[in-house]
């Protein structure tokens, strides 16, 4: 996600055109005063289950090609999960 400077001045005018940014465009705000960073505005990364991503899909219609790409896809996800950490260690 790319991050982009802005002035303090020009983050305060209207906190919610700055919101809709960052979400549209995946972007993180950091807010500097001066040449200090003293704020950050960044969107939420949704994320959700395989049963929410499996209710998403139910009856998708794809092509030979897109069904090829949807598993490429899949399996790279799955290579790239990570155990969550076991907090009673």
């Amino acid at each position: 996600m790319k991050e982009t400077m802005v002035a303090l001045e020009t983050a305060g005018s209207d906190l919610t055109d700055w919101i809709g940014r960052a979400r549209r465009e995946h972007t993180t705000f950091v807010v500097v005063e001066g040449e200090t960073p003293v704020a950050r505005l960044a969107p939420i990364e949704r994320r959700c289950t395989g049963r929410e991503l499996a209710e998403a899909v139910v009856g998708a219609r794809l092509s030979a090609e897109e069904s090829s790409r949807w598993s490429e896809d899949l399996r790279a996800a799955r290579a790239a999960l990570c155990a969550p950490e076991d907090k009673w260690r």
